[in-house]
C-alpha cells in the first residue's frame, strides 16, 4: 500500500512539474482591451482617420483592414483590434514584441506601452494553425497605427504585406477588389 501512495506522489509531482513548464513556455496573453467592439468604434475610427489623412489615404486603410480582418469578422480584430500583426517568435512575448515601429509610434503619440498586449490564440483562415496577435487599446488606435508605419514605407500599403515589389504589388491588387463602403458615406 505504502509503494502505490509513493508511486501515485511521484506521479502527481511530475504531473504538476509538467504543467508548471509547459504553463511558462505559453506567452502572456493580456486581452485588456476596455473598449468593446461595435460598428459605431469602426466607423468612428475611420471618421478620424479620414478627418487627419483624406479620403484616399482612408478609403486604402479600409480596403487593408477589411482585407486582413474578413470584414470586422476575424478573431484576431475582435479579440485585440489587430490587421494581422503577429508577434516576432523570439521576443518571449514582451513589448514592442518585434515590432520597433510600434515601439516607435507609442513614443510618437504618448502611449504607454501597457496599452499593448497579446491576444488570441486564433486559427488563422487560410492555414488553420494557431496564431497570436499584437492587441491594441481601441480600434482607432490600430488604425493609427498602420497609417503610422504605412507613411513610413511611402504610402504604399502594398508594404504592410512585404517589401518584395511582386508580393507588395499583388497585395494592392487584391485590396483593389474590396469596396470600402464605411469610408464612402462620409
Amino acid at each position: 500500500m505504502k509503494k502505490k501512495n509513493k508511486i501515485g506522489m511521484y506521479l502527481g509531482a511530475a504531473a504538476l512539474l509538467f504543467l508548471f513548464i509547459r504553463a511558462r513556455k505559453k506567452p502572456a496573453i493580456n486581452n485588456n482591451s476596455a473598449m468593446p467592439l461595435t460598428d459605431e468604434n469602426i466607423k468612428e475610427g475611420f471618421k478620424k482617420i479620414f478627418d487627419e489623412f483624406g479620403r484616399e489615404k482612408t478609403e486604402r486603410l479600409e480596403q487593408l483592414f477589411r482585407w486582413e480582418t474578413s470584414h470586422f469578422r476575424s478573431g484576431q480584430f475582435k479579440g485585440g483590434f489587430s490587421p494581422g500583426m503577429e508577434p516576432s517568435p523570439n521576443t518571449n512575448r514582451v513589448f514592442p514584441f518585434g515590432w520597433t515601429s510600434l515601439k516607435k509610434f507609442a513614443d510618437a503619440y504618448s502611449i504607454p506601452y501597457s496599452s499593448f498586449y497579446i491576444t488570441g490564440p486564433y486559427t488563422e483562415g487560410g492555414t488553420g494553425r494557431q496564431k497570436f496577435f499584437v492587441g491594441f487599446p481601441n480600434v482607432y488606435t490600430s488604425m493609427l497605427f498602420v497609417m503610422y508605419v504605412i507613411s513610413r514605407r511611402g504610402w504604399n500599403f502594398g508594404k504592410w504585406r512585404a517589401f518584395d515589389e511582386t508580393i507588395s504589388n499583388d497585395y494592392n491588387n487584391k485590396l483593389n477588389t474590396v469596396i470600402p463602403r464605411i469610408t464612402r458615406t462620409f
